[in-house]
């Protein structure tokens, strides 16, 4: 007799990694401002995390005061755990710093980053083909060409608390 699956498909899981800077700041914020950011992070997309909701449609989902909601908001921008940014389809959003927590697998964290410091997915994707013309990591801030293959890797491992037991080992075609 042949088993059957109960599953109709395959599930698709995220799961959100907090990094230790991120756990230091939601435990030394007030309780209600921690509050208000773990119902943005509940609503948030995994692969931009983008808050999917506007700030008023948060108010009136969890029946929060509005006031009080959008100081929480503030003092989230003003310790860099949210920015305003212009999501995949130009719409502003309010997106969680993926340096803090993200949902992303290790390929997607450098995107994610990008697009926050850059404030636009637009200006992810022009500095990410930028990159790929040139062969190297862009630093948004300095436009400095560094090496984005291990930098980018490293930062990835440290996103995701991962501890490489060998270093990484490649070529490059600019001999």
């Amino acid at each position: 007799m042949e088993r059957q699956s109960t599953m109709a498909g395959k599930q698709s899981v995220a799961y959100r990694m907090l990094t230790n800077k991120g756990l230091e700041l939601i435990i030394k914020m007030p309780k209600a401002t921690a509050q208000t950011l773990l119902k943005i992070i509940n609503h948030s997309d995994k692969h931009d995390n983008c808050l999917q909701l506007s700030p008023k449609e948060l108010i009136v989902r969890y029946y929060l005061n509005q006031s009080n909601t959008y100081k929480h908001i503030r003092e989230l921008k003003q310790i860099n755990y949210l920015k305003e940014v212009l999501d995949i389809n130009r719409e502003n959003r309010l997106m969680v710093n993926p340096e803090f927590i993200s949902w992303q697998s290790r390929r997607k964290i450098r995107f994610s980053i990008l697009m926050y410091s850059l404030g636009s997915h637009d200006e992810a994707i022009k500095l990410r083909e930028s990159e790929q013309r040139h062969g190297g990591r862009i630093n948004p801030t300095t436009g400095e060409v560094v090496d984005w293959f291990y930098d980018g890797l490293e930062l990835a491992n440290e996103q995701l608390n991962i501890c490489p037991s060998i270093g990484y080992e490649y070529t490059t075609s600019n001999n």
